[in-house]
């Protein structure tokens, strides 16, 4: 249930910081347990942009290496993983 939790409050969180369009998830690496998730934790997901490059094959997307996170109440981080993903760019300004 840890994974689908994860899934869950990213994609929740994808859409409280602007909905950028999601075009496919290409991948993730390192996934680690430290810590047991129990039944009445309280989660917080957090995410970092770590790179980002320009899709080669596609000019209108771009490409997002994110080290991602679940904590509990207290602190401790019960899933974390780097995530890699396709995203629709930003239309230009002008």
């Amino acid at each position: 249930y840890l994974t689908a939790i994860f899934t869950l409050l990213s994609q929740r969180s994808r859409k409280a910081s602007g909905n950028h369009a999601l075009i496919a998830a290409l991948g993730s690496e390192g996934q680690r347990i430290p810590h047991p998730g129990r039944a009445g934790d309280t989660l917080t997901y957090s995410a970092e942009v770590v790179a980002k490059r320009d899709s080669k094959s596609r000019p209108d997307a771009g490409v997002l290496r994110t080290h991602a996170r679940l904590t509990n109440q207290d602190g401790a981080v019960v899933m974390e993983c780097e995530t890699v993903t396709l995203i629709e760019k930003r239309p230009s300004a002008g």
